[in-house]
């Protein structure tokens, strides 16, 4: 068992549960993305067994994360908004120097890249003008209609997870069932719970293997596109500056602590995951 990979999920949970910040952009920060997509593929295969001891820890540290953390995220969200808000910013910045390296973007992009970089890029950052309702009421009883509707929620929103750049909260949010996982965690509604983790599971599931295969055959399109996602993501979490001093001081410190976070995971020993995806298209 890869025991470390406790912290790694850790981290991820803790982002999943922010609107605007990608389980898939941590998984990059610590170098496992490419792993991560592969043992989730392996995982619904007949070499299940081997990918037990990257998965288990993983999921041990999200579980943990999802029981304990989304309580203080809510706190911290409804009383420290802005410095939580530019801590992941400072996280999301910090990772793009890794990628284009990993993607040697002076060397293989071209205009076509640089197109696909923008419009995804633009498009994602629209997000942040759509008017979301967090306030909406959350379901705590579960009905069949119910059901589908929190089954695909999760679906979609896992889709969102695995992508850098995407978050599958702000998915969540955008559809209205935000508050619905978060109370869920928060008093253990389990049939709440399952159903929007039968959705997340089955979309790792499909979204791994077509990231994968886009990552082996399109790499530095997608590589494009990627880094498309984490820039436009960047205009979703920027929750504005303060109009306080001491608020907008803490919100520079908490940026500079994510930044010096994702530099001090992103260094040269992670996976170079173009080595192992070399077709382009």
């Amino acid at each position: 068992m890869e025991w470390k990979n406790i912290y790694r999920g850790i981290l991820m949970g803790i982002s999943d549960l922010i609107p605007g910040v990608s389980g898939g952009t941590i998984a990059f920060i610590l170098g496992i993305y490419d792993r991560l997509l592969e043992s989730i593929s392996g995982f619904f295969s007949r070499e299940w067994k081997k990918q037990l001891g990257f998965l288990v820890p993983l999921g041990i540290g999200i579980v943990i994360t999802l029981l304990l953390f989304s309580r203080f995220i809510e706190f911290l969200l409804e009383n420290h908004y802005e410095a939580t808000q530019f801590f992941f910013m400072g996280l999301i910045l910090g990772v793009l120097p890794y990628i284009m390296k990993q993607a040697e973007v002076k060397k293989n992009f071209t205009a076509r890249h640089l197109v696909i970089l923008l419009v995804i890029g633009a498009a994602l950052a629209s997000m942040a003008f759509i008017q979301t309702d967090d306030n909406v009421a959350p379901i705590t009883e579960l009905s069949l209609p119910t059901f589908f509707l929190l089954f695909f929620s999760g679906w979609i929103a896992s889709m969102a997870m695995l992508l850098p750049g995407i978050s599958g909260s702000f998915i969540l949010l955008l559809i209205g069932v935000y508050s619905t996982a978060i109370n869920a965690l928060s008093t253990l509604n389990l049939p709440i719970v399952l159903a929007i983790g039968a959705g997340v599971m089955v979309g790792f599931v499909v979204s791994s293997k077509a990231i994968s295969y886009l990552l082996e055959h399109f790499t530095y399109v997608t590589y494009a596109a990627i880094i498309g996602l984490i820039l436009g993501s960047l205009f979703v979490v920027f929750p504005g500056f303060a109009a306080d001093t001491m608020t907008l001081v803490t919100s520079l410190v908490t940026f500079m602590a994510g930044l010096l976070f994702t530099l001090w995971f992103s260094s040269p020993k992670k996976t170079d995951i173009t080595s192992e995806h070399n077709v382009e298209a």
